[in-house]
């Protein structure tokens, strides 16, 4: 009996492993505008369960270049992403509080994967910052 939940936690362990990293890697999104004003939201989320959120906006007068950071970690329950924050996490270079954030992870379905077609994208659905909710990026790695 107690091999047998041995051997049952070790397979649970090892599901949470390959859940991480089957999501784990790069997702970023850059935006142009037609008068060369740019943002660019990177986001890696490492398979030690750890993320870092960086937005990058160089705009126009008055605030010409601007850059954001977040870091925290992140957990994966089928498709979606939950992010916390803990205060050890926020700084002077790390402002950003990703707590209560959400992300779904949208996939490639296995008759595309089949072509050789793989896009993978990460879409933030729920968070306290207003601007990250709605955010879509793309898996670059």
């Amino acid at each position: 009996m107690q091999q047998l939940l041995i051997i049952l936690l070790f397979a649970f362990g090892l599901s949470l492993s390959a859940q991480t990293e089957k999501y784990s890697g790069t997702y970023q999104k850059s935006v142009e505008t037609q008068i060369g004003e740019r943002i660019t939201y990177t986001l890696n989320l490492n398979s030690d369960g750890t993320y870092v959120f960086h937005m990058y906006r160089n705009m126009k007068a008055p605030n010409p270049e601007e850059n954001l950071y977040g870091r925290g970690s992140w957990k994966a329950e089928k498709n979606l992403i939950f992010f916390h924050t803990e205060d050890k996490d926020i700084g002077p270079d790390y402002s950003l509080n990703l707590n209560a954030s959400k992300a779904k992870v949208k996939t490639t379905s296995p008759s595309r994967k089949a072509t050789g077609i793989t896009e993978e994208s990460l879409r933030f659905y729920a968070s306290d910052i207003y601007w990250v909710k709605g955010i879509v990026l793309d898996k670059k790695n």
